[in-house]
C-alpha cells in the first residue's frame, strides 16, 4: 500500500515554502565572480575549481578566461530545476502501464511550471512488480534526516557518484524510481556578462511521449513522534529526487548536465526491486543519445513559479536560435 506525499493528493502544484531564491541569488553572484577572476587570471585549466550545492543542484565552477572563439558563453544553472506535467495522473498512468495509487485524483490540477518540492507523479514498482503511480515531493529526504527541509536542497542527484553518497546509495540500492513528465526546462545565459539574462528553453521528447527520469525516493517521518519503527502519520511524507549526468548532444550550448532518461524498454529493470547491485543499472544513467528530445526557447515567464499555463511552452520567437547552435 502506497502512501501519499504528505498535502500533495491530487495536485501537482502543491507549494512548500522555500529559500531557493536567495540561494539563486548567491549562484549568480558567485559564477559571476569566477568569470571576472578567469578573466583576469589568464589561461587556467578548464577544470572545477569550485563545487556548490544550491536548491539540490551541485555546480562545479571552473574559472575560464571566457569561451574560445565560436563557442557558446553560457553559465551553468541549476540543473532541471522546472518541469511540465499537464496530463491529468490516470492519462499519465495509462501511458506508462501503472495503476494509481490509492488516493491519487485520477484528474489532478494540471502545471506547465511545477519546481522543487511540488508533488511529482512518479511510478514505483511493488510487490507483484506491479507499477503504481503515486505523487512524490521533489526533493529528497533521507530516512536519517531529523528535519525534512533538508530535501530543498535534494532535488538532483549525480548518477556520477549517488552509489557512494550517504544521502542517496541505500535509495539506489533498494528505491529506485521513475519521475514522469511531459517536459521540462533548462536555462542558458549567451552572456557570462549579464547573467540575469537568462533564456529558458523547453526539451520534450522527440516521439511526444512522457519522459521518465531516473529516480530515488525515500520514506521520512518524525521519529521523535513515533520511534523509528511505527511512522507518524502527520508527519509522513514520500519524497523523490531526479537523477542527473552529462548533457547528450541534445543539450549542446544550453547546459553541460542533463537528467538520466530512462527509455520504455528500460523501465522494468530501473525499477525492478529485486536488483540491489547499482552496477546493474549503472549502464542506464548515461547521456540520451542525439534525438531523443527537441527544444525551443520558452516562454520567460516560466522564470516564475507564480506563472502557469500552456503558453510557458510556446516558442519564443523573439530568441535567436543561431546562437546556441554547437558544431
Amino acid at each position: 500500500m502506497l502512501h501519499l506525499a504528505g498535502n500533495a493528493a491530487g495536485a501537482y502544484g502543491v507549494m512548500i515554502p522555500t529559500v531557493l531564491a536567495l540561494h539563486l541569488a548567491l549562484h549568480l553572484a558567485l559564477h559571476l565572480a569566477l568569470h571576472l577572476a578567469g578573466s583576469l587570471a589568464g589561461s587556467l585549466p578548464d577544470a572545477d575549481t569550485l563545487e556548490l550545492r544550491v536548491g539540490g543542484s551541485r555546480w562545479s565552477g571552473p574559472v575560464r578566461p571566457g569561451p574560445a572563439a565560436g563557442a557558446v558563453p553560457y553559465t551553468q544553472l541549476p540543473m532541471c530545476g522546472r518541469v511540465d506535467i499537464h496530463p491529468p495522473p490516470a492519462e499519465l498512468a495509462r501511458a506508462l502501464e501503472a495503476q494509481l495509487a490509492a488516493g491519487v485524483d485520477p484528474q489532478g490540477r494540471p502545471s506547465w511550471n511545477v519546481g522543487p518540492t511540488r508533488a511529482v507523479p512518479t511510478i514505483v514498482s511493488q510487490e507483484d512488480h506491479r507499477r503504481a503511480l503515486d505523487l512524490f515531493r521533489w526533493g529528497l529526504v533521507p530516512h536519517w534526516a531529523k528535519n525534512p527541509k533538508i530535501g530543498y536542497k535534494m532535488i538532483n542527484a549525480r548518477a556520477e557518484t549517488a552509489s557512494t553518497s550517504n544521502a542517496y546509495k541505500r535509495a539506489l540500492e533498494h528505491r529506485r524510481c521513475l519521475v514522469a513528465a511531459d517536459g521540462f526546462y533548462e536555462w542558458a545565459v549567451p552572456d557570462p556578462g549579464q547573467p540575469k539574462q537568462k533564456v529558458p528553453f523547453y526539451f520534450k521528447r522527440r516521439d511526444g511521449t512522457p519522459i521518465t527520469f531516473a529516480g530515488l525516493y525515500e520514506t521520512w517521518w518524525d521519529k521523535s513522534r513515533s520511534g523509528p519503527a511505527e511512522p507518524d502519520p502527520d508527519s509522513y511524507i514520500q519524497t523523490c529526487v531526479i537523477m542527473t549526468t552529462a548533457a547528450g548532444p541534445d543539450l549542446a550550448g544550453i547546459h553541460d548536465r542533463m537528467p538520466v532518461i530512462i527509455e520504455p524498454a528500460d523501465r522494468d529493470r530501473w525499477l525492478d526491486p529485486g536488483i540491489e547491485d547499482p552496477a546493474a543499472v549503472a549502464d542506464l544513467l548515461k547521456p540520451s543519445p542525439k534525438g531523443t528530445l527537441v527544444r525551443h526557447p520558452a516562454s520567460r515567464e516560466v522564470n516564475s513559479t507564480r506563472n502557469d499555463g500552456p503558453e510557458l511552452v510556446v516558442p519564443d520567437p523573439t530568441v535567436d536560435t543561431d546562437v546556441f547552435l554547437v558544431g
